[in-house]
């Protein structure tokens, strides 16, 4: 069976990519997934490809939106000859047309939500997103969430009970989380890091992420921590910004910023902790992989949600009313005492969170009848 995929963006690879393509390529021959990607380039194709994947380019809504609507209605239409079902990831609810028109269609419609909050957004982004969660509301389709959180802010307080969201978690691939001091010390020596403390980030540079905050707490670690390093994997909009401010706090030289990478799972190893003072989290997937691999994990209370945590031995969530300093004392607090990294990735094994079990989970849902 072929499903219509749509919420992968071509140009980056956060979150809702790592998800999508990672469960698609755990899944069996039976279910391949097409991708609907809105842009001019998709850095996916090669992986997308390899599991007999198409990808159908939709011209920008913001290039030209007419243009976008009629490829899209086009897109869905042509598809439809071969494909039952249409998967939709969803950060918000304001770009969902397509939607509709799958509706239109007669697809069946799969709805999984993956975000729990806009902040930095403006009034009218957000009336919009309350506006078509209550169109849509009204469409039969199935509705997934990573997390009760993601199931109220995407689909209202009717649809976030187990009875009416089911939860599908963001598995990952246990195994290559696995820590190796070879690895680790092969990883810090290609980045120039002896014994230094090495605390961590990865995910996009976004305003979602409180780069700013992040960016104060790593300065209060280092005026703490003599040699302290920082290691930020990810790119995004706030990239120059957090530049700039490194080169301001005269910490630049301590800030290591890798962009986007394809060995994540070995710079998990080369750190010794990850930070995530995020505004809002639908899950959180780098939490998932970085206590896979053994890390200290350090969250925003409140805006991350809990059941990302293995245990609150190495899952820390602290409130962002906190301040800067008192995030660092933690964390050095914390990390003072190692944990037994390889412990953590056996637990990953038998936790809610190994791909080798969500993705079938996924794959029988998208492949029911009806």
């Amino acid at each position: 069976m072929r499903v219509l995929v749509y919420g992968v963006s071509g140009e980056v690879s956060g979150g809702i990519e790592s998800f999508v393509l990672g469960m698609s390529e755990h899944m069996s021959e039976r279910c391949v997934f097409d991708y609907v990607i809105v842009g001019e380039r998709c850095v996916h194709a090669d992986r997308i490809r390899a599991k007999g994947g198409r990808i159908y380019m939709v011209t920008s809504y913001r290039k030209n939106p007419l243009k976008f609507l009629h490829e899209s209605w086009k897109t869905a239409k042509a598809a439809r000859k071969d494909h039952n079902v249409a998967y939709f990831n969803l950060f918000s609810m304001c770009h969902t047309s397509a939607v509709a028109m799958c509706r239109l269609l007669n697809y069946r419609i799969v709805m999984h939500a993956h975000n729990s909050g806009m902040p930095g957004r403006g009034m009218l982004y957000r009336l919009l997103h309350v506006t078509c969660r209550k169109i849509l509301g009204l469409i039969k389709c199935i509705r997934l969430t990573n997390s009760e959180e993601s199931g109220r802010f995407m689909f209202g307080k009717k649809f976030s009970g187990p009875s009416r969201a089911e939860t599908v978690y963001n598995g990952v691939e246990v195994e290559k989380y696995r820590f190796s001091q070879a690895v680790r010390d092969k990883k810090r020596a290609e980045m120039g890091i002896g014994g230094e403390f090495a605390a961590g980030f990865a995910g996009r540079l976004s305003t979602e992420k409180n780069p700013d905050f992040l960016m104060d707490v790593f300065y209060e670690i280092s005026k703490r921590k003599n040699g302290a390093v920082f290691l930020v994997v990810g790119d995004g909009d706030c990239r120059d910004a957090m530049v700039k401010k490194a080169e301001k706090m005269q910490i630049a030289g301590s800030v290591h910023f890798l962009g986007r990478r394809t060995d994540l799972s070995e710079i998990y190893q080369a750190m010794d902790c990850l930070i995530l003072p995020s505004l809002s989290e639908g899950l959180g997937i780098v939490l998932v992989e970085a206590q896979a691999s053994g890390l200290h994990c350090f969250a925003s209370a409140g805006a991350v949600p809990k059941i990302v945590g293995f245990s609150d031995e190495i899952m820390h969530f602290i409130p962002l009313s906190d301040p800067p300093g008192s995030w660092a004392d933690r964390i050095l607090k914390e990390c003072a005492v190692l944990p037994e990294r390889t412990k953590w990735n056996d637990a990953a094994k038998t936790g809610p969170f190994n791909i080798e079990t969500e993705a079938v989970h996924l794959e029988r849902i998208l492949m029911q009848e009806g």
